[in-house]
């Protein structure tokens, strides 16, 4: 076990050296509450022991809030306050600004080394916890990744998309942003049951993989998100962008995959590369107006580009729809 000693006298500083080693544990030390947070962050201690007389300028209870504000979400290193003068008040004090036990100067090695053996105690059962913690984080990613996300491209799957559409949606309804505009694309690779029957599945599983890393490269902002619908199709939420930016950033997209240059020689007369169809619509949210009806209608757009050759962008008005 780590232990941190904050304490302004060398000679209690040397004392709690001596006994804190020949317990077996390593010990660390500062006489200045500042630099004693700033150990508290670099030395990652199991335990702290504070003097609350430590300094004019911070006292222990002050030096302890600011260790409880520095520390990580759900850590709790325990705090023994150490003090020539305690009585109901003090203590209340301590454990108001995040002490967990007060010890009486001058004390007993033996009691010392008491404390010191219930506080590792807390340290043992808080290294498990943290533990148990890490496992169940791990396990609930694994749990949303097989949820929500596509297993061969690494992009949100449809799941992702039906709830992703109805939240952001909602989150502007909610900010009373009635009237915000709100746009989404879809995207069809062009002809690609030919590049699939032409090269192979497994070609045709790199592609799907290689045209989704790009998309995903040309969408940084936040709010854009990429899903892949299914099969060769994937949709793009823009939440309040409007319709000028949209087909800008479907023609960026378009271009995108275009100049990768991925050979497709069965495309017909649309290119002798992977290209990419997409269709465009844009809606101003309304709480009474329903978000798949955008969906609908860039659907129906990107019929359009596909009636018309191929490879490029088109745009529907959902009120037209």
């Amino acid at each position: 076990m780590k232990i941190l000693a904050i304490d302004d006298s060398k000679t209690l500083l040397l004392l709690l050296k001596s006994i804190i080693e020949r317990l077996g544990h390593e010990f660390v030390f500062s006489n200045d509450p500042k630099e004693g947070i700033r150990l508290f962050q670099s030395e990652k201690p199991d335990l702290i022991i504070l003097d609350v007389e430590i300094s004019e300028e911070m006292d222990g209870y002050e030096c302890a809030r600011q260790i409880r504000r520095v520390s990580a979400e759900g850590e709790w290193i325990p705090i023994i306050f150490l003090s020539g003068m305690v009585n109901d008040e003090n203590i209340a004090a301590g454990i108001d600004a995040g002490g967990d036990d007060y010890l009486t100067k001058p004390f007993s090695e033996i009691t010392l080394k008491a404390k010191i053996k219930a506080m590792q105690r807390i340290a043992d059962m808080r290294r498990e916890l943290m533990h148990f913690s890490d496992i169940v984080k791990k396990s609930n990613q694994k749990l949303y990744e097989l949820t929500y996300i596509d297993g061969l491209t690494g992009v949100s799957n449809r799941r992702a998309f039906d709830k992703g559409l109805v939240r952001e949606w909602n989150k502007i309804c909610r900010l009373n942003k009635s009237g915000e505009p709100f746009s989404l694309i879809m995207i069809d690779i062009d002809k690609f049951k030919f590049f699939n029957d032409h090269y192979g599945h497994q070609a045709g599983d790199e592609c799907l993989q290689k045209v989704s890393q790009v998309l995903k490269e040309h969408l940084r902002r936040v709010v854009e998100m990429l899903c892949r619908y299914g099969g060769e199709e994937f949709v793009v939420l823009l939440p309040s962008i409007g319709k000028d930016e949209a087909m800008k950033i479907a023609e960026t997209l378009r271009k995108s995959i275009q100049d990768i240059g991925i050979a497709h020689a069965d495309s017909g007369t649309v290119s002798k590369v992977v290209t990419i169809s997409l269709g465009v619509s844009t809606v101003m949210v309304s709480e009474q107006g329903d978000p798949f009806k955008l969906l609908s209608a860039a659907d129906l757009a990107l019929y359009e580009a596909k009636e018309h050759g191929r490879n490029q962008v088109a745009y529907l008005d959902p009120k037209k729809d």
